[in-house]
């Protein structure tokens, strides 16, 4: 089985490959085409043309490295997709997506099966050098009757988002058994967040703020066992800001707390207290909220975008913003600190960890 190698994006980068190793690629992506044509022709009984043919490229340190593994890019009946193999040697196994939109269909046909209301279906991508493969790469044939094994011979995970859909019951998901990556089934809190993609596609764990439950099945290939996670978020609201507290956190031997946070807006805190740290000019554009628990908790913090008191576009200017945090020790001594804003859709997002007789105050500041 080809193993598919993850790269970030570069392109630029194969400027810098030598007179020898230009030619070298060129050897290998002549080689792949040819083994591609043959590998289509064999897997399903057509001949396809090839459009574009480029090597894969291993992120390193000081750039990328070509492989002798290659992207080809070819089409068939008004069909685009790609085929990842081989151009060190004649070779006929490789991998695919021209069966992608099939084998898409029959996994959101099964998912729904499992649990109805499926709204959107994301596969995570196999990245390369040049270009983006958005779909599925698969050695075996898609029948209609095999996803499992397609599906464990691939190279994708997915995504799988519902609206206000309670995903406490793992369902039967045997099928997903010997699936070598993650799937994962979120619930979000109204439709409005799959309408963009960067809420969707861009956040390496979806934040509670839009979704309200995530479960999560993965298969471990050493214990040949499938495992069922499910969290469950529970958001409130206090003045301008909604927070949620983690069900579970390990703290010490792994004590944990299912207490509240007491939270109190107080009087924001004079940004000329940051000194050194980047924030003295700054001006003061949120209100400003202490964080204090009678046991040592995680909490996580949302400000709405549209409660700063600022012109300025958040997700267009967010290096402008930082987020203030104001600690105290067990001794009573504040201690300043300011911090480039994480910015979660409309949202500037901090998790704080709270102790005993230690509050927090935080306020966004907004440089000049």
């Amino acid at each position: 089985m080809l193993l598919i190698a993850l790269v970030s994006s570069c392109l630029f980068l194969t400027a810098c490959d030598s007179k020898e190793q230009k030619a070298q690629n060129a050897k290998w992506e002549k080689q792949a085409t040819e083994n591609a044509k043959a590998y289509i022709t064999q897997k399903y009984g057509f001949s396809a043309s090839v459009t574009e043919a480029n090597v894969d490229r291993q992120q390193g340190m000081f750039g990328t490295t070509p492989l002798p593994d290659v992207f080809v890019q070819m089409q068939y009946d008004s069909r685009d997709f790609t085929v990842f193999i081989t151009g060190e040697e004649e070779s006929t196994e490789g991998a695919d997506t021209y069966q992608a939109p099939e084998i898409r269909q029959a996994l959101s046909d099964t998912i729904e099966s499992q649990i109805s209301g499926l709204q959107v279906l994301d596969i995570y991508p196999v990245r390369k050098s040049e270009r983006t493969v958005k779909e599925p790469l698969c050695s075996l044939y898609f029948d209609g009757t095999n996803l499992s094994e397609v599906l464990k011979d691939g190279v994708s995970t997915f995504d799988a988002f519902y609206i206000r859909t309670d995903l406490s019951d793992a369902k039967d998901f045997s099928w997903l058994s010997g699936y070598r990556t993650t799937a994962r089934f979120i619930s979000c809190r109204d439709g409005d967040i799959l309408k963009t993609d960067e809420l969707t596609r861009n956040f390496a764990a979806p934040h509670p703020i839009y979704c309200d439950n995530i479960r999560t099945m993965s298969y471990s290939p050493d214990k040949q066992k499938m495992q069922a996670d499910h969290n469950a978020y529970e958001l409130q609201k206090y003045g301008d800001i909604y927070y949620y507290v983690n069900s579970e956190y390990y703290y010490n031997e792994g004590e944990a707390s299912e207490d509240m946070p007491i939270i109190k807006e107080v009087d924001p805190p004079d940004p000329r207290q940051f000194n050194g740290r980047g924030s003295i000019e700054a001006s003061v554009i949120s209100k400003a909220y202490s964080i204090s628990a009678e046991s040592p908790m995680y909490v996580h913090v949302y400000y709405p975008e549209r409660y700063l008191n600022t012109d300025k576009a958040l997700r267009k200017n967010r290096h402008d913003f930082r987020l203030a945090q104001i600690t105290k020790d067990k001794n009573g001594d504040e201690k300043y600190s300011a911090g480039p804003s994480t910015v979660v859709g409309d949202y500037v997002y901090e998790r704080f960890f709270v102790k005993e007789d230690v509050p927090a105050v935080f306020e966004i500041l907004l440089n000049p």
